[in-house]
């Protein structure tokens, strides 16, 4: 994610009627307010289970953060309009609730819901931010929240990380994300449409996206159109490994409108369940379902091409208009002829993972499943890989991201290989990789094939990956890392765009640049790639 998701202007009204569920204690007391200087000291001095009683409206010109303490706000018929260029509302290690009036929040920096530390808080109303609506944060404990009404972000309307949990009885609308749900036990349930409008931007959109474990569920259409590359409705993925990601879409999932790929359904080691037609229509692919070591079922029908590998199953109640692509098993209506369900095969033969270190063996099943890795570097993975290997991954993982040949490719680029562009090398996957763009010599028109690879070669790398299928490099955030200095100027970028994209990350706020790369991160690299 490109954005800050902390940064936003926002503006939100919430018209609420609550009845409290904290049990007041013995010495539980009400506070009576009527300035914001009495409702900042009542905030601060209120013990659990107490009420702040408002007895006039408030306009309160800081944060609302409430912290460690359940508490009720009883609006009392009044308004409560919050301006803060510090934050909005937040929520921390506790449970809240508001109600019996009209709640106006507004914030140029922060979000219209942030929720930590296990946090509950319920409310009537509709949030809308401009970047997100609700945010869980990651690495946060969480948190639980209920809103009867409509959410919206002109980025993001929900951000859920960390086990939360998060119920919409509404509508949800954003520029370039409806709902990221991330995590295993992250749980995003909506009764209503999402709808993403793209907002013209650069950045990719996506209804839904259930990363690494996370939940999502939708009791209505998913609606997306707008961005300017690619618009995704479902994106069910793994997230630094971790799969098991689930979505159910219990309505039509429609795509339109990007410049290059509009995806249906997307889903990596995950399972997807969408009860009506998977529509997409007017980018350079419009793809219906891809499906990769993951379990799909359409009920209705699919408009647009269906890609998928051997490890994955797609089922299709409707009729499916468009091609297959790949060796995935499709079962339904093609193009007005039917495909039985075929005769019950072996379970494909699950890959050798006995030189592979514990914690990669699962993203490595799911990597090779996609069918990007040559035969020959499925061993040996704890090994320093080589550039030459590398290029070789990286020519076989572009070929299967865009669906074509490396030479259908580089005719689309305009370019072709120099069968002299080096003397000590004439491997064809090389010259490819070097005509992309994706690396270039040593000097002296040699290339060293053998030689091993670190960790900045291979994000240097990856960012030349990006940049042949149109990832967009501009404006990529510093990395933060604390031996970014470390770091060789020419791969500088490329360790930025790595992390901003979530495909490499480092160790203790350490790159470790240097670092010879294995043949495993290599290739769980090259998975991690969206």
């Amino acid at each position: 994610m490109k954005k800050c998701i902390m940064s936003l202007v926002l503006a939100l009204t919430l018209t609420l009627a609550l009845v409290p569920s904290v049990t007041p204690s013995a010495q539980a007391a009400n506070h009576n307010v009527s300035s914001s200087s009495e409702l900042l000291h009542a905030k601060n001095t209120a013990q659990s289970g107490d009420t702040i009683i408002l007895t006039a409206n408030i306009n309160y010109d800081s944060l609302l953060e409430i912290k460690n303490t359940d508490i009720n706000i009883n609006l009392n018929g009044n308004t409560l309009n919050i301006k803060s260029d510090m934050g909005a509302l937040s929520v921390d290690n506790c449970k809240v609730e508001i109600y019996g009036g009209t709640l106006n929040v507004e914030s140029t920096t922060n979000t219209a819901l942030y929720v930590s530390g296990g946090a509950k808080i319920t409310l009537t109303g509709n949030l809308k931010g401009e970047d997100s609506g609700i945010f869980i944060p990651s690495r946060s404990g969480g948190g639980t929240v209920t809103v009867n009404g409509d959410v919206s972000g002109n980025f993001r309307a929900i951000t859920a990380n960390d086990g939360g949990k998060v119920t919409i009885n509404g509508n949800l609308s954003g520029g370039n994300g409806g709902i990221w749900s991330c995590d295993p036990g992250t749980e995003v349930t909506v009764y209503g449409n999402v709808r993403v409008t793209g907002s013209g931007s650069d950045e990719d959109s996506s209804g839904v996206s259930a990363m690494g474990g996370g939940t999502v569920t939708v009791n209505g259409d998913v609606t997306v159109s707008g961005s300017k590359r690619i618009n995704s409705g479902v994106r069910a993925t793994t997230f630094f490994g971790v799969g098991g990601s689930k979505a159910t879409i219990n309505g039509n999932v429609n795509v339109s409108g990007a410049k290059q790929t509009n995806n249906g359904v997307y889903a990596d080691y995950a399972d997807v369940m969408v009860s009506g037609d998977v529509n997409t229509s007017g980018a350079e692919v419009n793809s219906g379902v891809s499906a990769f070591f993951s379990s799909v079922a359409i009920n209705g029908s699919v408009v647009g091409r269906v890609f998928g590998d051997t490890a994955s199953t797609i089922k299709i109640g409707g009729n499916l208009i468009g091609e297959v692509k790949g060796d995935v098993t499709v079962v339904g209506t093609i193009n007005g002829e039917s495909q039985s369900t075929p005769d019950p095969e072996p379970p494909a033969e699950a890959p050798n993972l006995d030189t592979a270190s514990g914690w990669a063996k699962e993203p490595l099943t799911a990597a090779i499943a996609k069918g990007f890795v040559p035969a020959d570097l499925q061993d040996k993975y704890q090994d320093t890989i080589t550039r030459a290997e590398f290029c070789r991954l990286a020519v076989s993982w572009v070929e299967m991201k865009t669906g074509k040949t490396i030479d259908a490719v580089m005719t689309e680029k305009g370019v072709s290989r120099d069968p002299n562009a080096f003397t000590d090398t004439n491997d064809p996957a090389i010259l490819a990789a070097f005509a992309l763009g994706i690396t270039s010599g040593v000097g002296n028109n040699q290339f060293n094939p053998n030689s091993t690879f670190t960790r900045e070669q291979a994000a240097g790398m990856i960012l030349n990956v990006g940049k042949v299928i149109g990832m967009d490099a501009s404006n990529v955030p510093p990395s933060g890392f604390a031996d970014i200095a470390d770091v060789s100027s020419w791969c500088v970028d490329g360790v930025n765009f790595v992390k901003a994209n979530g495909i490499m990350q480092g160790d203790n706020n350490q790159f470790n640049p240097k670092g010879e790369y294995t043949r495993e991160q290599s290739i769980i690299t090259f998975s991690n790639i969206k």
